[in-house]
């Protein structure tokens, strides 16, 4: 029992060993046109040796290749072996040319990889698959893709482009948040290329001034031009000026002022009514209207100003639900946005959060 369990441990390391050295091997191959050359070399070398042993061993042509590739990756498990004089020979130069050509192909695999991290760290990368993009060099940048990264997790890749010149203190804070760092000039398209504006749902635009938080908004919008369909823009504001701006002048779908609505940003992302309502409160239009909620009669009423609408026989709604009612009531756009709680807490809500009697919500009301 003991031999047997000390044979399958060696041919599980074996294999394991196999297994490290062939996914090195491959990764080499699929990003070096030298490793390229050096996995056919090898194969060729494994076609010819296999033939070379099938006739000199008199094995099977299986056997044969099973040997070779034993052989060629230095594992050696002894179970087909050479006996003859000339099968000797073949297996000492197959086992000096495949151990040539797999440190010549490991070699290849680690300089890439120590490349790659240089890369990464100069933040030199070309990204795929981003999610929400955050662009500028002001430490809000920082701040706002570290929390994100809390909200979206591992439901897609967050990637900040910032310029070469932004403090390195930022770029590290984000970094150990697992944020993905592009760096390069933010007035150039190729910029915002690798940093995977293609694949992008949301780009938050917070410049360390309006100048290059402008700049950056103009050549995203150019870029976007031929998409179908555009990401959703997030401007986050130094003045009135740049709101005004972002807003009339380059099409932003919400702007924010720094230092009045940055702490609702998060919403924004996830919500597109908690996007709608940030940008109702950061251009003060359209109007915001107070949602009152109770019951009489087992009816459930809803109260805005002097007027009353019933909403049926519910015992509670979703906000998405009773912005649909609102909306046909009034025969006007209303997105219920946020909860009152007390005299002075107001909470973003999710179209699937639930609104009861006695709560008292915001809406934003789009005229027609």
């Amino acid at each position: 029992m003991k031999a047997a369990l000390n044979w399958l441990g060696d041919k599980l390391a074996a294999w394991a060993k196999s297994l490290y050295v062939h996914t090195l091997w491959w990764y080499s191959i699929l990003f070096s046109r030298t490793s390229v050359i050096i996995a056919f070399v090898l194969i060729t070398i494994v076609v010819i040796s296999s033939i070379i042993f099938h006739h000199v061993e008199h094995k099977s042509l299986f056997e044969a290749i099973y040997w070779a590739i034993i052989t060629v990756t230095t594992v050696g498990y002894g179970d087909v072996v050479p006996t003859s004089f000339q099968g000797r020979l073949l297996a000492l130069a197959l086992a000096l040319s495949g151990f040539a050509g797999l440190t010549a192909a490991l070699s290849i695999a680690t300089h890439f990889i120590v490349e790659k991290a240089i890369r990464e760290r100069e933040g030199e990368l070309t990204v795929k698959g981003t999610r929400i993009m955050i662009v500028g060099s002001s430490s809000a940048c920082a701040y706002i893709a570290t929390h994100l990264i809390r909200e979206v997790g591992k439901r897609g890749r967050i990637v900040w482009v910032t310029s070469y010149d932004t403090p390195e203190k930022y770029v590290i804070k984000a970094r150990e948040a697992s944020v993905v760092i592009v760096k390069g000039s933010l007035t150039e398209v190729d910029t915002y290329v690798r940093g995977g504006i293609e694949t992008a749902s949301d780009i938050v635009i917070c410049g360390k001034n309006d100048k290059e938080g402008l700049s950056s908004l103009a050549v995203i919008r150019s870029l976007m031009g031929k998409s179908l369909y555009p990401p959703r823009l997030i401007f986050i504001a130094h003045t009135k000026r740049a709101e005004k701006l972002a807003y009339q002048e380059f099409g932003a779908d919400v702007v924010v002022a720094l230092d009045s609505l940055g702490y609702l940003f998060k919403e924004s992302l996830t919500d597109p009514t908690a996007a709608m309502f940030l940008s109702a409160l950061s251009e003060e239009h359209p109007r915001l209207v107070e949602v009152n909620l109770f019951k009489k009669g087992g009816l459930l009423l809803a109260k805005i100003a002097n007027n009353v609408y019933v909403l049926g026989r519910k015992e509670r709604l979703t906000a998405h639900e009773l912005s649909d009612a609102l909306s046909k009531k009034r025969k006007k756009k209303i997105y219920v946005v946020a909860k009152v709680f007390g005299l002075n807490e107001v909470v973003p809500l999710r179209p699937g959060d639930y609104l009861e009697p006695h709560d008292v919500a915001v809406a934003v009301e789009f005229e027609d």
